[in-house]
């Protein structure tokens, strides 16, 4: 059961639908798409970069953000990150607080591209890009060292890539952590219709509405635009989360039972009464949730992790 702390997070947000974005249909969705992206992208705060490290460099004309612990070595264990937003929206200040917090307490590298979104990039153009920006991580820090994750549709950029990079013969991530992934863009499995009344975040027109927009004509089955499809052979160790009021659980129990079947190293939490990409939030469930990301990335890296209480 959630605290009390949650469930009133829950209820302001499903009262106030701040966090809703997906739309009741493809217009309603395309309006805000356009009222957010008329806003500055968030950065990170002035109060983060007071507390870490935090540059940016360019990657195929991408800003690509660098947040780093005070003093990073070469061994430094590194995510890769790919932010949510239904491949649509761009990273916002939750995903900062979130990222900032890891570097802060468990002292870990994490790189955030800001990569390309739909409609104006097709999905083999985005997962081109977070292919190419895998290798050249793995170049840098070498693949052993460095986790790809994401959350929601960057969970599905995640698996996409390193399922790609498995297909191009490049060294998998040692690890892959999927926070409520997106990996299927159709939205037919019989079990969301019923969390659907629960889920304060989504809904399965927009879902519907949003994936149509991001195919952009590709088959919806391409592991480009569904990596719930694409190959498992060869893939790292995973950490999975899923939350029992978001109707994008049913992707995450359907990768856990095919992982599980084909004996892959899979690791699968589901929170009750949480809602969509609940581990990024700042509740205590959520910092727990962070602290087992930590240690997933420490055991497949073999490299300690500073792991500090708070």
């Amino acid at each position: 059961m959630p605290t009390i702390a949650v469930r009133t997070g829950f209820w302001f947000l499903r009262v106030t639908g701040l966090m809703n974005r997906s739309g009741r249909d493809d217009a309603s969705l395309r309006r805000k798409i356009a009222k957010v992206r008329a806003k500055p992208v968030p950065t990170p705060s002035a109060r983060l970069r007071g507390r870490i490290s935090v540059c940016t460099e360019q990657f195929e004309g991408h800003a690509v953000w660098h947040l780093e612990p005070s003093a990073p070595t070469q061994t430094t264990p590194t995510l890769l990150y790919f932010h949510g937003g239904a491949y649509l929206y761009p990273v916002q200040s939750v995903h900062w607080q979130f990222l900032g917090h890891l570097v802060e307490k468990f002292a870990m590298r994490i790189i955030v591209p800001m990569y390309p979104l739909a409609p104006e990039s097709t999905p083999t153009e985005i997962m081109t890009f977070g292919v190419n920006l895998f290798r050249n991580l793995s170049e840098r820090y070498g693949a052993s060292n460095l986790v790809i994750g994401g959350d929601s549709a960057g969970g599905g950029l995640a698996t996409a890539a390193a399922m790609l990079a498995q297909d191009g013969g490049l060294a998998q991530p040692a690890g892959l952590i999927l926070i409520c992934p997106w990996l299927d863009v159709v939205p037919n499995h019989p079990d969301q219709v019923a969390i659907a009344k629960r889920d304060i975040m989504l809904s399965l027109p927009g879902i519907d509405a949003a994936g149509k927009i991001f195919a952009h004509g590709e088959p919806l089955e391409s592991v480009r635009v569904s990596p719930a499809y694409g190959g498992t052979v060869g893939l790292p160790p995973v950490l999975l989360y899923g939350g029992a009021d978001d109707m994008l659980v049913t992707n995450a129990r359907q990768f856990r039972d095919r992982l599980t079947a084909e004996n892959r190293d899979v690791e699968y939490v589901e929170a009750q009464g949480m809602c969509h990409v609940w581990p990024i939030l700042p509740f205590k469930e959520s910092r727990q949730a962070q602290r087992q990301m930590a240690e997933f990335i420490a055991r497949v890296c073999r490299a300690p992790l500073a792991l500090v209480d708070g």
